[in-house]
């Protein structure tokens, strides 16, 4: 009798515990694509602001120390998600912008 109880016992817990790693296997699939999604929001958001920036600066002509170090600071974390592209380009345009107000002659 105990041989009996302890066979099905022992199948029951191989049953719940593969049971419990597919729960967990498709909690840890769902997790991911929600940081994938999130990851693409915050590189969304950060190329807009970078891009906003950029071209306030590139239209204005010069860029301040302040400006160029927001600049850098917003273009920083928005490479290391894997951003490039436009906002490489305007990122690298901007950079370039003289550090003084240009002197217009009278």
């Amino acid at each position: 009798m105990f041989k009996f109880v302890q066979q099905y016992a022992t199948q029951e817990v191989i049953v719940l515990l593969i049971a419990f790693m597919g729960w967990l296997w498709k909690r840890l699939q769902e997790e991911r694509k929600e940081d994938r999604i999130l990851r693409d929001g915050i590189l969304a958001l950060l190329h807009d602001r970078l891009y906003q920036e950029c071209i306030l600066l590139i239209r204005r002509g010069w860029a301040s120390v302040d400006d160029k170090n927001n600049v850098e600071h917003l273009a920083r974390p928005y490479f290391d998600l894997g951003g490039n592209g436009t906002g490489k380009e305007i990122y690298t345009e901007c950079m370039e912008l003289p550090m003084e107000e240009p002197q217009n002659p009278v």
